[in-house]
């Protein structure tokens, strides 16, 4: 990442302490601060980079110390607030690229709430659990197929599926059509049965 045309400004509240720059970075300014010995500002702290750490592993996050109160911080909002302003109302902060690491300006936008999830999973971030990894799947991937093939290949109707595996009708209705559990139809064309005096 190349440095040399950083701009830095004030993090906000926090003017004279530290600085942000639109490359993501958080920088200390030298001071003096309070001796936990004498309490008097007598040690002198040196300007220097912040290093920070992550929330979940994923948004990079800053721990500010004034006065002896600490506080932390993302990163991402840190900047926005610094060279744009403050989240407006309904809006919240978006990585372009997806990489919730970097922080540059240009990385970051102010989006509504559903634009992000949208974003979110265009870009793989967000997965919606499928099939049986759902918390409310009743059958498993093993049976799914096994229903799927006797809708191809059996004259078995919906009902007498669904009994077989205790489910309802509407549930073996929705796998026939894709509805759900789609990911498994594999070469099986939509619908599975096409046949109306199968289906009862």
């Amino acid at each position: 990442m190349n440095f040399e045309n950083e701009s830095w400004k004030p993090v906000v509240n926090f003017e004279g302490y530290y600085e942000v720059s639109d490359m993501g970075r958080v920088r200390s300014l030298g001071r003096r601060i309070r001796s936990a010995i004498t309490h008097s500002k007598k040690q002198y702290r040196r300007p220097r980079i912040l290093r920070g750490g992550t929330v979940g592993g994923r948004y990079r996050n800053i721990s500010f110390c004034v006065e002896g109160v600490e506080t932390t911080w993302l990163v991402h909002k840190i900047v926005m607030e610094a060279f744009v302003g403050p989240t407006p109302d309904g809006l919240e902060i978006n990585h372009k690229n997806g990489n919730k690491q970097d922080n540059r300006l240009d990385n970051l936008e102010f989006v509504t709430h559903k634009t992000n999830m949208i974003h979110a999973r265009e870009t793989g971030l967000l997965v919606t659990p499928r099939g049986e990894a759902s918390g409310g799947a009743i059958l498993n991937n093993a049976q799914v197929s096994v229903i799927q093939t006797l809708l191809a290949t059996s004259t078995l109707s919906y009902t007498q599926i669904a009994k077989a595996f205790g489910v309802s009708r509407t549930t073996i209705s929705q796998i026939n059509a894709g509805r759900t559990w789609r990911h498994l139809l594999g070469d099986y064309t939509l619908p599975i049965r096409k046949k109306p005096s199968q289906q009862r």
